[in-house]
């Protein structure tokens, strides 16, 4: 568990952080709140890039060297003859791709971060001209 009390953070004159509380459990995922790592979380999650399916992919993978090493073990070991009609019980892999439930909310947490932006770059100009 992670729990945060209380945090503040200033740069100068300025106050980033003002008495923060967070409380994060165990096996929680939580994105910090930046809103730059939230973009680049979305943009990995809908393009299938990010760590949940780079371990999907992985363990994917072990179970299907798993497999071959099963099949195979008799004709290195046993000294049994790989025949033609062996060739069509060798197991083949095949990829299960991460079920993307979420894309709606990856969609929108991308339009909100963009919101966000926009409203920064019309403040910024505002001060600018006014």
């Amino acid at each position: 568990m992670l729990e945060v009390n209380q945090l503040t953070k200033s740069f100068g004159n300025r106050i980033a952080v003002d008495h923060l509380d967070v409380k994060i459990a165990s096996g929680e995922v939580f994105t910090w709140l930046s809103p730059l790592m939230r973009v680049q979380y979305s943009m990995n999650r809908l393009a299938d890039t990010d760590m949940l399916t780079s371990q999907s992919f992985l363990e994917q993978v072990a179970d299907y060297q798993q497999q071959l090493r099963d099949f195979l073990f008799t004709f290195y070991f046993f000294e049994k003859t790989f025949t033609v009609d062996d060739l069509a019980d060798i197991p083949r892999f095949d990829y299960q791709p991460v079920s993307s439930n979420n894309t709606f909310k990856m969609i929108l947490n991308l339009l909100l971060v963009g919101l966000f932006f926009v409203r920064l770059i019309l403040l910024q100009t505002r001060r600018n001209h006014g």
